[in-house]
């Protein structure tokens, strides 16, 4: 019997795999928490991509991945925030980097 880890408090805890790949709401007893960590962060995103590669899709595995997707995405722009940029700076630093003239784009889009 193959293992899967589900990440719960702390800690990741194995739950059995049965032979059609089926996870349901009993492999998933504890509540998941918060991804406080890189290595929690490395661990969530396994856990996503094995249990999207390896299970059959069904409510209850949905409804874990979209509460891990969450965790993650909150931890992602929690530690990697993006700042919010200007158009106009946008199109002057990909004109720049393609060598694009603003002729170019003119004739591209017309003069207005």
């Amino acid at each position: 019997m193959s293992k899967v880890f589900i990440h719960t408090k702390n800690t990741i805890k194995e739950s059995g795999k049965n032979e059609n790949n089926i996870l349901s709401k009993a492999d998933f007893k504890e509540p998941i928490e918060a991804i406080r960590n890189v290595r929690e962060y490395k661990s969530a995103i396994k856990l996503y991509e094995e249990l999207v590669d390896n299970y059959k899709e069904t409510d209850d595995l949905n409804d874990y991945l979209d509460v891990l997707a969450m965790l993650i995405d909150y931890y992602e722009n929690k530690k990697y925030p993006v700042e919010d940029a200007d158009p106009v700076d946008i199109m002057k630093f990909l004109m720049e980097e393609k060598n694009i003239k603003q002729i170019e784009l003119a004739k591209a889009f017309g003069s207005q």
